[in-house]
């Protein structure tokens, strides 16, 4: 319970760093590919966002937001950070055991960090193509199971597509 607690802390913080102050955040167009879930979020201006995830992982969240299909954030997030908002993060991604890639990451909250990139760098695409995704921070270190991220990265390029031309 506490897992699916954050999990929903998690996306109404990246919800709510992308809306207007006092917007009521709403889910629409509900889609799942494999062991992600997504979501367009509206702010009842318009539309904001589209955002997939995975299950946790030991207190661990993955989530992938994008506004447009060119741009998208990768971020994570776990309750048990205790992180400075506006600092950055070096992190070190490990997809399959391939050789590490070390991305600076932004911190939103305490609890979460993003970095943003293109669907299609060469980086993201090596995690896109992985079963497991090794995530490093300092001497702590986490790894998902990414199953059909690829899949669900199309979709969520796909409802970015479909949302995006709705009003709120």
């Amino acid at each position: 319970m506490l897992r699916r607690a954050l999990f929903v802390a998690l996306i109404a913080a990246f919800a709510a760093a992308a809306a207007p102050a006092g917007a009521q955040i709403q889910r629409r167009d509900a889609f799942k590919e494999g062991n992600w879930q997504g979501f367009a979020s509206y702010d009842g201006i318009g539309f904001t966002h589209c955002v997939v995830s995975a299950p946790p992982a030991n207190g661990w969240t993955m989530l992938i937001t994008m506004r447009d299909p060119a741009n998208l954030r990768l971020a994570f997030g776990n309750d048990k950070l205790a992180l400075k908002a506006g600092n950055t993060i070096e992190l070190k991604l490990t997809p399959d055991l391939k050789p590490e890639v070390t991305q600076r990451f932004s911190v939103i909250n305490p609890k979460l960090m993003f970095v943003a990139t293109e669907p299609e760098s060469a980086w993201f695409k090596e995690i896109r193509q992985a079963r497991t995704l090794k995530l490093a921070i300092g001497s702590a270190s986490q790894t998902f199971t990414l199953g059909a991220l690829d899949a669900a990265v199309n979709k969520l390029a796909d409802c970015v597509r479909k949302n995006a031309k709705r009003p709120g």
